[in-house]
């Protein structure tokens, strides 16, 4: 018996010049064909395709991504789908990975969801970066058709098929929201669509989630808390809802009492979610983690352990949990336990002399004078500077 296992990439673009072979180049030896549909590009992102592919259809806007969406899957040939947007990457990497991983899906399987970091640029020009899962990957041939006029999805056309969708254990990379990329001029462009969807379809409560996001990167937060209390009150499934309130709380507002409560009934409804549409172990770490750093400035230690605990289990390595570990723990007063995660930080983040600093104040705690003696020597001879700084507690420990 053959299983089928080819792969047709699916783009809809416009005016990509800038992203679309960084993106092409990245999947071009992943798929067996490159179908792409331009919805009106006035610069070069016909010809940069055309290195790529001769497979190129013109389609004419009509205020409609899932329409465009569905125009390119008609021209698939290939036995999968892959749709990325020109904005994204996907790694070589998982060249022999997905192969199997289709050659190998069980015939109920009908797509798979992918992990996406997407990376934005702070004030302070600093990268930041964030994790959300989207359905990327699935069976062609099968009748799926993309819906919602704007943050389209396919993921109801499949399920609707009683058919399964699965993790991928694949990672996008998304860099729409960096500088030059023009991501406030789109954000402003899908929120208008938006408001027009909700004005046909006032009870769908995706479209008032993807307004929330739209308004978030407006930066209009009045508006975005709006939006997410209204999908809540028309929305039966309130798993990622409470988790979006929970993180706006926190973000926004300060308030870590409501986005506490958020966060729990969110992580109340996870094995009810897992029942229906797969929950990444990402998203599980970062509610533990979400919970753990609310309680904790609750000051609701008890909490704030339970799920370190949690997050810890899913992420052992996560350097911002060790880092959250070592004040979690000193404020509980157990010094073993910040011991753990301070010598982990410190080869991790070797150069950054405050861990070890924070492991000497926690081994004179312990009463270890060989550790202190073998951290400050440490701490003398790489970094003069600071040890100088920090000389005077050394001193006043000791008395």
């Amino acid at each position: 018996m053959s299983f089928p296992s080819s792969i047709s990439l699916c783009m809809i673009v416009k005016n990509e010049e800038n992203c679309i072979e960084r993106c092409l180049t990245s999947a071009t030896d992943l798929v067996d064909e490159i179908i792409i549909v331009d919805t009106g590009s006035t610069d070069n992102t016909i010809s940069l395709c055309r290195k790529y592919t001769e497979k190129i259809y013109p389609f004419k806007w009509i205020n409609d991504f899932s329409a465009a969406r569905n125009f390119s899957l008609s021209f698939a040939e290939k036995d999968w789908i892959l749709v990325l947007d020109a904005d994204e990457t996907i790694s070589l990497k998982y060249l022999d990975y997905m192969n199997n991983l289709i050659h190998l899906a069980a015939e109920d399987t009908g797509g798979y969801y992918f992990d996406r970091i997407n990376y934005k640029e702070q004030d302070d020009d600093n990268l930041c970066e964030w994790n959300d899962t989207v359905l990327r990957l699935f069976r062609n041939r099968h009748g799926f058709k993309y819906e919602r006029n704007v943050h389209e999805f396919v993921d109801n056309s499949i399920l609707s098929k009683n058919m399964k969708i699965s993790q991928s254990g694949m990672t996008l990379h998304h860099f729409g929201f960096l500088k030059g990329e023009g991501y406030k001029e789109k954000s402003r462009f899908y929120l208008n669509l938006l408001l027009k969807q909700s004005e046909r379809q006032a009870a769908d409560h995706h479209t008032y989630i993807m307004l929330a996001a739209e308004y978030e990167k407006q930066q209009e937060f009045d508006k975005e808390e709006e939006a997410l209390l209204t999908a809540e009150k028309i929305s039966a499934r309130k798993f990622d809802i409470h988790n979006k309130l929970g993180i706006f709380f926190a973000a926004r507002r300060d308030n870590y009492k409501k986005a506490f409560e958020y966060f729990l009934s969110s992580a109340s409804l996870i094995e009810t979610e897992k029942r229906s549409i797969p929950v990444s172990s990402k998203t599980e770490f970062d509610l533990f983690f979400n919970i753990s750093k609310c309680a904790y400035l609750l000051n609701n230690l008890d909490d704030a352990s339970v799920f370190f605990d949690k997050a810890f289990a899913i992420d052992r390595e996560e350097k911002e949990l060790h880092k959250f570990a070592v004040n979690l723990f000193g404020k509980k007063k157990l010094p073993n336990k910040s011991i753990y995660f301070l010598n982990k930080l410190m080869k991790s983040d070797c150069n950054n002399p405050d861990w070890i600093f924070q492991a000497i104040v926690n081994y004179m705690t312990l009463n270890n004078p060989a550790r202190v003696s073998e951290l400050v020597n440490k701490l003398k001879n790489n970094f003069p500077e600071f040890y100088c700084k920090k000389k005077h507690v050394f001193d006043s420990l000791k008395k």
